[in-house]
């Protein structure tokens, strides 16, 4: 469940991301979908080493 929502959020930021760059919207918008979509993917590399720890 907790990684479903990982790839929820990180697909959402992608396609914001692609939006804004479409439309040429200022910089700080697609910088705040690419900053959550990284924050997705160090939360996810963290939920992987910690549950992966012996």
């Amino acid at each position: 469940d907790t990684a479903l929502w990982h790839f929820r959020i990180f697909f959402i930021s992608r396609v914001l991301h692609t939006l804004t760059y479409q439309l040429a919207l200022p910089r700080r918008s697609r910088f705040v979908s690419f900053a959550i979509g990284y924050a997705a993917t160090l939360s996810m590399a963290a939920r992987v080493l910690l549950t992966a720890r012996p």
